[in-house]
């Protein structure tokens, strides 16, 4: 992974975290997984997914400059696509649920209102 990003121009890719970097290989090495479990071949899966097998190869590979919506098109022809969107579950996000409870007021007060429309 180092050496894509050492390749890269890109300076939000240089400065990635190598944890992040660390994840997109698993990723990709994951999808590769589900791939062989299915016995597909490369060139298979790049021609369902419409682009090239050296463009596949990258995804396998955990490439973080190949576009996001390819790795979706990879999880999709393999069937896995749901575990894609679960990523970013709102349910799952504990820092942002914190973060709106301690913006909740403590106590709701009704406003009053002079004219009441009956």
């Amino acid at each position: 992974m180092t050496e894509i990003i050492k390749k890269e121009r890109s300076i939000g890719v240089k400065a990635m975290p190598k944890a992040c970097c660390t994840q997109m290989v698993n990723f990709g090495e994951n999808i590769r997984l589900a791939r062989t479990r299915r016995k597909i071949r490369q060139e298979d899966m790049a021609k369902r997914i419409a682009i090239s097998v050296k463009t596949y190869r990258k995804i396998e590979s955990g490439d973080p400059t190949v576009a996001v919506g390819l790795y979706a098109s990879a999880l999709f022809m393999l069937g896995i696509s749901e575990d894609f969107s679960s990523l970013v579950d709102p349910a799952k996000d504990r820092i942002g649920m914190s973060m709106e409870r301690r913006n909740m007021p403590e106590r709701i007060r009704l406003k009053k209102d002079k004219e009441l429309d009956f």
